[in-house]
């Protein structure tokens, strides 16, 4: 009788295996992992090269645990098991609260907050000498719920006093007071274009635009639906989908997009990104290393120069109707060096705008 169960159990056992072989070989390989925002690898070539030198098996191993079937349910019941079961507190520095998924990072790195520093500061010096010259510093969105949730947290006040004492030339517009932790996605790290009205009305107290609540209220409201974000992505806590909201009026649809690495005219929101790998895309098609949006029906002729990370995709589009010209500059994607090729700099406003996790991370900056 025990032998009976001992073989039954080796048998479902082989079976599942075997399902899982079967599975693997009939299953279509997918390209992409929506989830984690990447590339999925491929099946390698059979090659001598490649079995001599190693290389064949490490990229079979990586292929069979991308190509794996049932994937995202194993991450997925392997996350529920860290959280629920073993009673940890976060899945790769990732955890739930209030409904909402953040991450902790600890580590304040000064070299990285320099190099920002430096960044503005020479850029200023080489470039600016005759545009009005302002930053901002967008707070994580952990910075509102830290000491409440009573995980471990960035020393965000040395972080903003290190920048505030260190760049000299450029005016610090303060956006800290106007957003809250309800202003940013559940499931990532970007803030929501449609919380950020404080955010607009500071921005143009500070730098003299002066926005009107009547210009925000004619925008009309779009949405796409369900939006997952990085941090559900990265930890496999299964959560709800939210609507990515994004606020359209006459100057967003008749405004000319142009990119320095695409040909031809953009959309300011291009919907189809929606569908690849990150919905935030959507907001100006994704990372461009220099874009320009230029609002030719404009009663001014203002300019405005926004060196930004992807915060500044959907901030952007609110800023149209007040300029006449905005140039968009990543400078994660192109050296500063090479500026003078893209931009006529001349009297622009310009904005320094990036969040407190790039500057904690300052040296992608090139």
């Amino acid at each position: 009788m025990k032998k009976g169960r001992q073989i039954a159990v080796i048998a479902v056992f082989v079976c599942i295996l075997a399902g899982f072989a079967a599975s693997h070989i009939l299953l279509p390989d997918q390209e992409l992992s929506k989830a984690e925002r990447r590339k999925l690898a491929a099946l390698p070539e059979l090659t001598k090269e490649g079995v001599l030198s190693k290389t064949y098996m490490e990229d079979m191993e990586g292929y069979l645990m991308d190509q794996f079937p049932l994937r995202e349910e194993l991450r997925a019941s392997k996350a529920f098991i860290t959280l629920a079961l073993l009673r940890q507190k976060d899945v790769h520095q990732i955890y739930p609260f209030e409904g909402g998924l953040y991450k902790w990072e600890p580590q304040l790195k000064p070299r990285e907050i320099e190099y920002f520093v430096d960044k503005i500061n020479d850029i200023s010096l080489k470039y600016l000498k005759n545009n009005q010259v302002y930053y901002s510093i967008i707070p994580d969105k952990d910075y509102y719920i830290a000491e409440k949730s009573g995980r471990p947290y960035l020393d965000y006040d040395r972080l903003f006093a290190m920048v505030n004492e260190n760049v000299t030339e450029a005016q610090y517009i303060d956006i800290i007071g106007a957003l809250n932790e309800t202003a940013y996605y559940k499931t990532d790290t970007h803030w929501k274009q449609t919380s950020l009205q404080p955010v607009y009305r500071r921005l143009g107290m500070g730098m003299g635009f002066f926005p009107s609540l009547e210009s925000w209220h004619n925008h009309a409201l779009r949405s796409e639906y369900p939006f997952y974000g990085v941090y559900r992505g990265q930890s496999a806590i299964l959560t709800d989908g939210e609507r990515l909201e994004y606020m359209t009026n006459d100057a967003t649809k008749n405004a000319v997009v142009t990119s320095a690495e695409v040909s031809g005219t953009l959309p300011v929101y291009n919907v189809e990104n929606f569908d690849g790998l990150d919905g935030y895309d959507l907001f100006l098609n994704g990372p461009q290393a220099v874009m320009t949006i230029e609002n030719r029906q404009a009663d001014t002729d203002r300019e405005l120069i926004l060196f930004r990370d992807s915060f500044g995709s959907s901030l952007a589009p609110l800023l149209i109707d007040t300029y006449a010209k905005i140039t968009l500059i990543d400078l994660r994607y192109i050296a500063a060096d090479y500026l003078p090729q893209f931009v006529d700099f001349a009297e622009q406003d310009v904005l320094f705008i990036y969040s407190a996790s790039l500057i904690n991370g300052a040296m992608v900056l090139k």
